[in-house]
């Protein structure tokens, strides 16, 4: 019987069961609305999957984001993590595959704000979506290997590679985001900032 549950949870996770509207995509090109749905941004956490379905709520370049990542066989864990290197979000060069799909991992902080959680996602997305639109990449060396052609400027005692980009990316979601957070707020006279 607990064989059974597991897979039916297995399944309720794989095809995007009881998730929300944000990050699903139609298993395949089709108007049927009895297609199952795959969820392709997703958090084990309900706190970042719900922050993540109010990120595609309150911002145009997070929708986007979300958009394209449904284009592509990636399948994106957004959980809450340490990173090191003095970052409050980073996405790890680990990539897994699994069946038809990328797994990637991005891990974020847990004390920042709302809508600069939201900025951090996003900013960490756009890496993947780099990641995502080169096919060749399979594993944690090809994704390392990328990062050393498009982010140079890799040194021993930060570890880490940026793009301009993911900067881009991060400050406009930073700001429709924190825009929104402000403008529901003014009622209760409390800001994000």
């Amino acid at each position: 019987m607990r064989y059974l549950a597991l897979l039916t949870f297995t399944f309720s996770v794989v095809l995007g069961h009881g998730a929300g509207t944000a990050g699903r995509v139609g298993a395949a090109d089709s108007d049927d609305s009895t297609v199952p749905l795959l969820v392709r941004v997703r958090s084990h956490s309900p706190e970042v999957a719900a922050l993540i379905g109010r990120a595609s709520e309150s911002s145009v370049t997070f929708r986007r984001l979300m958009t394209a990542i449904d284009g592509t066989d990636g399948l994106i864990y957004v959980d809450y993590g340490t990173c090191g290197h003095g970052v409050r979000a980073c996405f790890l060069l680990a990539v897994q595959v699994a069946g038809p799909f990328r797994v990637l991992h991005i891990k974020i902080d847990a004390r920042r704000t709302d809508c600069r959680l939201m900025a951090d996602i996003g900013h960490e997305l756009r890496h993947a979506i780099e990641v995502l639109s080169d096919p060749h990449i399979t594993d944690g060396v090809s994704a390392y290997s990328f990062y050393e052609r498009i982010a140079p400027g890799l040194t021993s005692d930060r570890l880490r590679f940026e793009t301009e980009a993911a900067q881009q990316t991060g400050a406009a979601v930073r700001h429709e985001a924190c825009k929104e957070s402000q403008k529901s707020k003014v009622g209760r006279l409390t800001f994000d900032f």
